[in-house]
């Protein structure tokens, strides 16, 4: 074989090489995680595992990175479990207009823990942020969280944004539980579920005359219930690619005030 041949070859294995990573989520995983490691996380890692609540099982997230506050004996920590979806796709997200409905009675945008000896405001929002709390316009907006998401297709396939909303809400659970279990220092943990996709995201609801619109988004939220708790959904947060940025401009400035000290249950 000639050198001119050898080179030919070479360069032919790697555009099928580039062309096969395109088709797949490794970009998209490549390029979120430079987002999300620029905004700054005290603690970071990729393919991280955790122990399944339900089933004792390990299982992967994608990203997990934290933000910590430590005073004294004190410690509070918020965890980012984030879970990436592409390359292509339509997915949409079902909203009800009714301005009052809250999905399944009761949803947390944070999920939370913290040891019964953190200070506890008797009333107020912060008292029922646990329960009931609205969502932070920093992150939501003014409109109500979905109530459910889907892929666009022909139904024979994976229904891939369902499957990653789950995944995120059920690792964000099981992150939680496991870095409670595993900490004896007074601890409050705080931990939000994200999907990061390249997928177009549309919001399907009623207008007033009961027909069927659509409007495009770059991102949004859907309540997902999980088998972790009878009473409590997770509230999932869908951002498109082009918009993590400017999300995680908005979380951090959320966390940090989270940290600040003397807001121990703040959110």
């Amino acid at each position: 074989m000639t050198k001119g041949a050898a080179q030919s070859g070479h360069k032919s294995l790697e555009s099928s090489v580039v062309d096969w990573l395109n088709k797949s989520g490794f970009p998209l995983e490549m390029r979120a995680a430079k987002v999300i490691r620029s905004a700054g996380p005290d603690v970071y890692g990729q393919s991280q595992y955790y122990t399944d609540p339900k089933t004792n099982e390990l299982r992967e997230v994608d990203i997990m990175a934290s933000w910590a506050s430590v005073i004294g004996d004190e410690h509070k920590w918020i965890h980012l479990v984030v879970e990436y979806k592409g390359p292509d796709g339509v997915w949409i997200l079902f909203r009800h207009r009714d301005e009052d409905y809250v999905a399944n009675g009761r949803h947390i945008m944070f999920l939370r823990s913290a040891p019964s000896n953190f200070a506890q405001p008797d009333s107020g929002p912060i008292a029922t942020a646990y329960t009931q709390s609205p969502v932070p316009a920093l992150l939501q907006g003014e409109h109500n969280p979905c109530y459910g998401i889907t892929q666009k297709g022909d139904g024979r396939g994976k229904d891939h944004a369902y499957e990653a909303t789950r995944q995120a809400a059920s690792g964000a659970f099981g992150v939680l539980q496991n870095v409670t279990k595993t900490n004896d220092i007074l601890r409050a943990q705080y931990c939000l579920p994200l999907v990061v996709t390249t997928c177009r995201l549309f919001v399907a609801e009623l207008d007033e005359n009961n027909d069927i619109k659509v409007t495009e988004t770059d991102r949004d939220s859907v309540i997902v219930p999980t088998h972790e708790t009878d009473d409590h959904s997770a509230e999932v947060h869908i951002v498109h690619e082009s918009a993590l940025p400017q999300f995680m401009a908005d979380f951090v400035e959320l966390a940090q005030g989270i940290l600040t000290p003397g807001n121990l249950t703040a959110i």
